[in-house]
């Protein structure tokens, strides 16, 4: 502020981006929901629901789902297949990497050279555009997850990394690496 220059103002708001605004935006639409009669389940905080008397709510199949929240789907009688190869695209495009050539690695020989190991970063994301994770029918509903943690592992600061997998069945649904 160029009369305040000495000021500092506090945000009562969470900006869009940081880490605590899905938390905020929770908090505003549960408060809502509640406030319009909605109860939210038992076993998921995240569900809820609405009762009005013995009303039924008539839902309609509108056909198979191609797109949600930038994720292709593709289905067929073995299973799902997910993937973002049209951001991909997009994003070569943009950056006019859609004709490179592709490479197997993102970095197998980085550089000092910044704009070299960016360009090898959208030469690999060039090769792998139609690639996805793939949820056969027939496989396993199994939520298994393995964590793992060092203590000051990283010799020069002393710092710990953490990490861990999830898994749906065989497939890989949610991964982590962290240096704390």
């Amino acid at each position: 502020d160029a009369d305040n220059p000495n000021h500092v103002y506090k945000l009562k708001k969470a900006l869009y981006g940081l880490k605590q605004a899905p938390r905020a935006w929770y908090g505003m639409l549960s408060s809502f929901l509640l406030s319009q009669d909605f109860s939210k389940g038992s076993v998921d905080p995240t569900l809820f629901i609405r009762r009005n008397g013995n009303d039924l709510l008539l839902m309609s199949m509108m056909g198979k789902i191609s797109f949600f929240f930038g994720l292709q789907i593709s289905q067929n009688p073995r299973g799902i297949f997910i993937n973002q190869s049209k951001y991909a695209i997009e994003s070569l495009k943009k950056y006019g990497f859609e004709s490179c050539d592709p490479v197997d690695t993102p970095m197998a020989r980085p550089t000092e050279k910044h704009v070299h190991a960016v360009k090898r970063i959208f030469r690999y994301l060039r090769g792998t555009v139609n690639r996805g994770l793939s949820y056969q029918k027939d496989s396993s509903v199994a939520l298994t997850a393995f964590a793992d943690a060092d203590h000051a592992g990283f010799q020069d600061t002393r710092r710990s990394t953490s990490g861990s997998v999830q898994f749906l069945g065989e497939r890989l649904i949610s991964w982590s690496s962290k240096r704390q």
